[in-house]
């Protein structure tokens, strides 16, 4: 699926749930921040802030995020189109010329997975982990 169309399949898949948390947040306050006695008074400033906050949040979280994630995405596309023209204007070589000429990449070799963790897999030595599968995840 092209990025740009994840993007808008989640807006569509997460509106209604965003929608429906927020109303519900911002009726659920509203009692109180209508009330008029004095006992309440100390609460309205916290409630108008939380109040005003998940409804900025609403708008931040459904239009801001996935535009910040289409920018990103589309100076990705942008840095990589710069950098294969910038390729094709070094003089008289090709970009594999250009790879291959460089001296760590001519007659590099693909170097070996580094183990990490400390964590030895429970099954190691026994016939239930012939195929190394289920010890995979402890590496």
């Amino acid at each position: 699926m092209a990025p740009a169309d994840a993007i808008i399949e989640a807006g569509v898949a997460r509106f209604r749930p965003i929608l429906l948390t927020s109303v519900t947040t911002i009726v659920g306050l509203m009692p109180m921040m209508l009330e008029r006695s004095m006992q309440a008074a100390f609460l309205k400033p916290v409630v108008v802030a939380l109040t005003f906050g998940v409804f900025f949040a609403f708008f931040v979280t459904l239009l801001m995020v996935p535009s910040l994630y289409g920018i990103g995405l589309d100076i990705n596309a942008l840095y990589g189109r710069v950098k294969k023209w910038i390729r094709g204007k070094l003089p008289g070589r090709s970009h594999s010329e250009v790879s291959s000429a460089h001296p760590d990449r001519a007659n590099r070799k693909k170097a070996a997975p580094k183990k990490t963790g400390s964590l030895r897999c429970p099954l190691a030595g026994t016939e239930e982990s012939s195929d190394r599968q289920e010890c995979l995840h402890y590496r």
